[in-house]
């Protein structure tokens, strides 16, 4: 855990996060390993965070959009699926800030962070 202040410095406002319960963005104040957020820079900024690298998260998800941050190594959603008891679609959703729109994988990369579609709750488990 890691105050958002800390993490992001030189952002522009708040950092965001997804809510599935409430369907909505919540303003998020600690970064979680595993998680997703959604932060505005005025510039190309790379953002380094220190510590080991998580080599594995558990996520008990609900039935909705959900919301996942890549572990290194990169995950490969058909493992990702067969390692978890959630019923998830085959399809994240990365948004593309060049293309400014949401663009479709099946890989979730180190520090990346992702859209998917659970159509039953469970777990999501993500491993080397």
């Amino acid at each position: 855990t890691l105050p958002a202040d800390s993490a992001f410095p030189g952002r522009i406002g708040d950092v965001w996060s997804w809510n599935s319960d409430s369907a909505d963005y919540v303003a998020a104040s600690l970064i979680e390993g595993g998680e997703a957020y959604f932060v505005l820079f005025d510039r190309d900024t790379i953002v380094s965070i220190g510590g080991e690298p998580l080599t594995a998260i558990s996520k008990t998800v609900s039935p909705g959009w959900n919301t996942l941050g890549g572990i290194r190594p990169r995950s490969f959603l058909p493992s990702i699926a067969a390692s978890s008891t959630a019923d998830l679609d085959i399809i994240l959703y990365h948004y593309d800030p060049i293309e400014q729109n949401y663009i479709q994988s099946k890989t979730l990369s180190p520090g990346q962070g992702a859209f998917i579609l659970v159509l039953d709750s469970g777990d999501i488990n993500l491993t080397e």
